[in-house]
């Protein structure tokens, strides 16, 4: 189609969508033109990863890579003027396969610098490709042909020089038009699995199945509902997939005479004759001429016509770019094509002599706003990147679904806004939607920062409190609605509880009169002391006792046990065994509250109960709970347990003050017993005569002193025969008592009484004597023989001698024994008295050494003086002899003093033997 040059305007600058929209903005879109001046009319470009291939009449290819952009080769195809009718690249720019308008067919490695004839294809005259699989050695492709059919081939390229290839027809269309594009996918769950879409001038097919490419065509072999015709013919027809990076396509875009068919693509659970392509629809041309070429971008139309490229954005479908080429145009030449390589986003459009790059600039920059525009927020907020763009897409959603009414949805949207917490709130307010506010407050406080917004987050707790709880009431009809809203309400409670003032939240609770809702809060708190006042206080005892069972701290015990124990002694008595760590005597007000009388049909008293426990199972040893277990025994009508407890060992009771509850409750047997206890037998024994010998009898026995004991069984005979005149049984105490002899008991009997009751024990005392005296007097003449005995060793001592020899020497010095006085032992053994009367000082006392240096010295002057009277010689005798005890009591060899001198050393410090030094 010719293009009439005179009606441009060349004076007219280069048009941007900033410049048409008359705004000014960072272009996203800039034309770039290439530095390359072809040697002849390019036919077809392609780019592919880093490399760019340019066919250029007749049959030459122009190879370039991008990353040496000076590295440019030259390669001649066919010679005798064939014309190259098409080239494709596979994604990785390996491949390279160039149609020829002959209907030959070349292929081109990348490494190889000759292309090679595809003979198997010759006469197939190639229209599109869909590349399947491919590296850098081997291809597998689908191709269409001029004629409707589409192949199956493989290449591989074994050698840098050697090619082979295989060929099978797998489909022809129902018309024999060209197939102008031809695309091909996996699905991303199952790669046996293949996806095909196919495009003529004005039909596009769809193709699913598996698990090879013939098995699915196969399918579709007698099926005609499987393509979806336009009106008109477009011989430029191109057929373009979008996927991100190279990965698996997501949308298509099909240029035909009406328009670009475009959709997305779904990849799910379809199968065959099912549609993957989906919301679909038909983007009209804005110019009055056909597109010449079509690219697809993420969010972008790229439409090149003969003079100029138009780039429409996919979102608002408004033109953002358009670029006139003037330059073209002035040299009458057209626009030919447009190359997007879909790995690295590199796009080219050429005419039959120039190459211009189309350079995009953050294409996502201004996406979130066009969705924002079309009211797509998820969209929006999708691909916006400031926190401030999320703001004002969340604040515009809001406000577009509380003008529709959606007032839920626009409180959460509310909720994560900056909007005014206060222009929000009386919104909800002015049309009466406090579900919805409560919503909007929900959501509020899972936006603030706890640590900031402390106080805020209190006051909307509290407000959300209680409107949870006038919604609560509001239920009470509706029950399904009303655990729902009571579930929620608890789930908040759980979630906030550190947020709520307690005393506010609880005056709120107990004013609406929600006390399930009170109980629940006050054991999530932890307010067990509030929770278990509230019962009491309306008479729930059992229900706070059982909350008082589940606690720990013994401080609740003791406070709230008084009121309990009142009216629910039982149960409250069981709880208290079970907690072991109480202290009995902090309970003790607590027992004291407690009335027997209050529960006639209990008849074991609880506060006994109680108290029995802790002292025999626990042990407990306070005299406080012993003396006041003692005291409700004493109260009790039955003084057989208190008789018992007080017979008990180790009791810590005070005794005077059991003995003065005894007394104050009149309880005779338990007074005898306390008494006895207090080792007060006489008054134990007179008190029990009052009532009962037998008992009296008992107390008698226990003192250990004998005259105790005697005094009073005599006590109690005299009771017996003075107050009860039973001289019968007073006789029965002389066998019960053997410390009682009828003497004893008679001067307790009246003057003038028959001896008839007591003849035969007079007897028997009298017996008794006559067998006393007679063993009186055989040990009086054992004794007395004894003594003639002892008096006979004395008189034989007193002549006992013994004989030394004239060398006899002594023991200690050494000399002659004769030479000086001496003492003779039993054991032979010969000492003078002057040595061992040296060597006894080192071994004696202090006292007794006083006391020998004293004898020596008054034997020394007795002995120098010239009195020789009696009275002087009695003096010397009694010294020499108080001498003789002290030194020679033992023989000093081999008594007591030498085993004690065992530990006493051989020698000195001073007198050490030099001959043991070496």
């Amino acid at each position: 189609m010719d293009v009439d040059f005179s009606a441009y305007d060349w004076e007219t600058p280069m048009l941007s969508y900033d410049n048409i929209m008359g705004k000014k903005k960072e272009e996203i879109f800039v034309m770039k033109d290439v530095e390359y001046q072809p040697t002849s009319k390019i036919i077809q470009l392609i780019n592919r990863d880093s490399a760019v291939i340019i066919a250029q009449e007749p049959s030459t290819i122009i190879r370039l890579d991008l990353l040496d952009s000076f590295d440019l080769e030259s390669i001649s195809i066919a010679k005798g003027g064939d014309k190259i009718y098409k080239i494709f690249l596979d994604p990785s720019g390996y491949h390279l396969i160039i149609c020829l308008e002959s209907e030959d067919n070349y292929y081109l490695h990348k490494d190889s610098p000759r292309p090679r004839a595809l003979n198997r294809l010759r006469g197939i005259k190639i229209e599109s490709i869909a590349w399947v699989t491919s590296d850098s050695s081997t291809a597998s492709l689908l191709f269409g042909s001029s004629k409707g059919m589409i192949y199956e081939t493989s290449i591989e390229a074994e050698t840098r020089f050697f090619q082979r290839e295989r060929l099978k027809m797998v489909f022809t269309l129902s018309i024999s038009l060209p197939v102008s594009g031809l695309l091909t996918e996996t699905f991303p769950d199952n790669p046996d699995k293949y996806y095909v879409l196919a495009s003529t001038s004005s039909r596009i097919y769809e193709f699913i199945g598996g698990p090879t490419f013939e098995a699915m065509f196969s399918q579709y072999a007698t099926s005609i509902s499987a393509y979806r015709e336009l009106p008109g013919s477009l011989d430029t027809s191109q057929l373009f997939f979008y996927s991100r990076l190279g990965g698996t396509a997501r949308s298509f875009a099909w240029s035909t005479m009406a328009g670009i068919f475009y959709g997305d693509l779904s990849f799910g659970s379809q199968s065959t004759g099912d549609n993957l392509y989906r919301d679909t629809d038909i983007l009209q041309y804005s110019s009055s001429t056909l597109a010449q070429s079509i690219a697809l971008t993420e969010f972008h139309f790229l439409i090149l016509f003969q003079d100029k490229l138009q780039i429409i954005s996919r979102i608002t479908y408004e033109i953002v770019f358009e670029h006139v080429f003037y330059d073209v145009i002035q040299h009458h030449q057209n626009m030919v094509g447009i190359s997007l390589d879909p790995k690295t986003g590199n796009i080219f459009c050429y005419s039959s002599g120039r190459v211009f790059e189309v350079a995009i600039n953050e294409e996502k920059k201004n996406v979130w706003s066009m969705y924002l525009d079309i009211e797509n927020y998820e969209k929006a907020l999708q691909y916006a990147t400031k926190e401030e763009q999320k703001d004002k897409i969340r604040i515009k959603q809001a406000e577009h679904y509380f003008n529709q009414g959606s007032y839920d949805l626009s409180a959460r949207c509310y909720g994560v806004s900056s909007k005014s917490f206060e222009e929000v709130a009386l919104s909800f307010i002015q049309v009466q939607e406090l579900d919805s506010l409560r919503t909007y407050l929900l959501e509020k406080l899972q936006n603030l920062n706890p640590n900031r917004d402390h106080t805020q987050i209190t006051i909307i707790c509290t407000w959300l409190t209680e409107m949870y709880l006038n919604k609560l009431n509001e239920l009470e009809a509706n029950f399904k609605d009303l655990e729902v809203l009571k579930q929620d309400f608890l789930g908040f409670l759980e979630e906030y509880e550190r947020h709520l003032n307690h005393n506010t939240t609880f005056n709120l609770m107990s004013s609406h009169g929600r006390m399930d809702e009170l109980f629940y809060y006050a054991n999530l708190i932890g307010d067990y002391e509030k929770l278990i006042t509230h019962r009491l206080q309306h008479g729930q005892y059992i229900e706070a006792l059982s909350v008082l069972r589940t606690q720990t701290d013994p401080s609740l015990f003791y406070k709230h046990c008084p009121i309990l124990m009142a009216n629910c002694p039982v149960q409250t008595v069981r709880v208290l065994k079970e907690n072991k760590d109480l202290d009995p005597r902090l309970l003790i007000p607590s027992l004291m509250r407690y009335k027997p009388e209050m529960d006639a049909s209990v008849a074991e008293n609880q506060a006994i109960d109680y108290l029995q426990y802790c002292v025999n199972i626990c042990e407990n040893n306070d005299p406080a709970i012993h003396n006041y277990l003692l005291s409700l025994y004493a109260a009790e009508g039955d003084e057989f347990p208190l008789i018992n407890f007080l017979k008990q060992k180790n009791i810590q009771i005070d005794l005077e003050y059991a003995l003065r509850l005894c007394t104050e409750y009149q309880k005779i047997k338990s007074s005898v017993l306390i008494y006895s206890k207090m080792g007060l037998y006489e008054e134990a024994v007179d008190l029990a005569l009052q009532f009962d010998i037998d008992l009296a009898m008992e107390k008698a026995d226990m003192p250990n002193d004998i005259e105790l004991r005697k005094s009073l069984w005599l006590r109690i005979a005299r009771h017996v025969v003075e107050e009860k005149k039973d001289i019968k049984k007073a006789m029965d105490f002389l066998q019960r008592c053997k410390l009682l002899k009828i003497e004893d008991i008679l001067p307790f009997f009246p003057d003038f009484v028959l001896i008839d009751n007591f003849k035969k024990q007079i007897c028997d005392s009298l017996e008794e004597y006559n067998i006393h005296i007679e063993e009186l007097k055989l040990e009086m003449e054992d004794a007395t023989q004894s003594a003639e005995i002892i008096r006979d060793d004395i008189m034989q001592l007193k002549k006992k001698y013994g004989t030394i020899d004239a060398k006899q020497t002594c023991a200690i010095c050494g000399l002659p024994v004769l030479t000086q006085s001496f003492y003779l032992f039993p054991c032979q053994h010969v000492f003078h008295i002057r040595c061992l009367s040296e060597e006894m000082k080192e071994y004696v006392s202090t006292d007794d050494l006083t006391s020998i240096l004293r004898l020596e010295n008054e034997i020394n002057q007795h002995g120098r003086s010239n009195y020789t009277g009696d009275e002087e010689y009695d003096v010397l005798s009694r010294s020499k002899e108080a001498l003789d005890k002290l030194i020679a009591s033992e023989c000093y060899l081999c008594g007591e003093i030498m085993i004690d001198s065992i530990s006493k050393p051989f020698f000195s410090e001073f007198d050490r033997d030099t001959s043991w030094e070496i």
